[in-house]
């Protein structure tokens, strides 16, 4: 029987509070992922594991519904004591599945990985991939992944079909009031901009008698992303405004109220943060448009929305990318939607867009 030393690392998931808690809801705080590794071994070949250093992962988890949460996400390692540990990474609380993992060098070749199971090397190790673990929002949970060295063999023996892979990048968008492009507007005030307040706002509501309803809409700078890549996700987080003044307003209401499903579409026109209203607000595509559904308490958060059609398609079409509007999906009274601009003092709550490619 072959025998072979391997790699114990421990994969740590912190479900921590990120800033202020805001919802009662514990579902709806992030927590945070990051792996530390132990001590290195030598290799069945008998090379010495200080000679391949590890300079990052590559990671593919899935959520509870089998949705790709992060597709070979690179993380860096560095040292810590006598192991190595890596920057965390964001996660809402619930059960997961770690797919693949696999150690990179600084050479960005691959040292270690994980067998899947049913590979011919499952066997060499007490837990082969997918292994499940759970972030939640009051305890700290370990979870302990084991490592074989890559030159015992060829890639489908760890059950993967190639060593190779695409070093998947993020871009992160988070504007401010300076960098930001954002506004809502009304039909009873057909012609007023709304582009320099801090919240953005879904509404359908009377107001002496007459309905009103609000839209709004954002851009991100999609141009500055690099030119020839492709995009593997996108997902879009926006944010309860617990600040905003027009919740007073509403009786009843403390924030989020009624069936305030909504959708997300691409625009197609130009506009100008400053001048749109109403009247002049611009056109957009609503055959590709997104659904999302209503609320289920009066703060939450909307974070990780998977916005990955639209934004591909605006970056392959620049020439008719002009960001998104957001509307009720039913513009009937009563229901409203409080969501933080860019805006808003609170950096944290401002939207945030982050665009995964290779």
């Amino acid at each position: 029987m072959l025998k072979t030393k391997y790699l114990f690392l421990s994969l740590l998931a912190v479900a921590a509070l990120a800033g202020c808690n805001r919802s009662s809801d514990p579902t709806e705080v992030p927590g945070r992922l990051s792996f530390s590794l132990g001590g290195l071994v030598e290799s069945v070949t008998g090379r010495q594991a200080e000679t391949a250093v590890p300079a990052s992962i590559l990671i593919t988890v899935k959520d509870g519904q089998g949705n790709l949460v992060y597709s070979q996400e690179k993380l860096n390692i560095y040292p810590l004591g006598d192991g190595y540990i890596t920057n965390p990474v964001n996660l809402e609380p619930g059960d997961y599945t770690l797919e693949e993992f696999l150690v990179l060098d600084s050479a960005e070749a691959v040292v270690y990985l994980t067998p899947i199971q049913g590979s011919q090397f499952a066997d060499l190790i007490p837990e082969p991939l997918p292994v499940a673990f759970s972030v939640t929002a009051d305890l700290t949970t370990e979870v302990t992944v084991d490592v074989l060295p890559a030159d015992l063999g060829d890639a489908a023996k760890f059950g993967y079909a190639t060593f190779g892979f695409n070093i998947v990048q993020a871009a992160y968008f988070r504007p401010d009031s300076t960098t930001g492009k954002d506004a809502v507007f009304g039909l009873l005030v057909p012609d007023n901009n709304y582009g320099d307040i801090e919240d953005i706002h879904l509404y359908a509501w009377t107001q002496n008698g007459d309905l009103n309803v609000n839209r709004f809409v954002i851009d991100f700078a999609l141009e500055s992303l690099p030119d020839s890549i492709t995009i593997d996700s996108a997902f879009l987080s926006m944010y309860f405004n617990y600040s905003s003044g027009y919740i007073a307003g509403l009786p009843g209401a403390d924030g989020h109220f009624g069936d305030n499903a909504f959708f997300v579409e691409s625009i197609v026109e130009d506009w100008n943060e400053q001048t749109v209203t109403w009247n002049t607000q611009p056109a957009t595509d609503t055959t590709g448009r997104l659904s999302f559904p209503a609320s289920t308490s009066f703060d939450q958060d909307y974070t990780r929305m998977d916005v990955t059609d639209l934004i591909v398609n605006q970056y392959e079409n620049p020439g008719s990318a002009h960001g998104l509007m957001f509307k009720l999906e039913n513009e009937v009274k009563f229901k409203v939607m409080f969501f933080a601009s860019s805006n808003h003092p609170d950096e944290t709550i401002r939207p945030t867009l982050v665009v995964y490619y290779h």
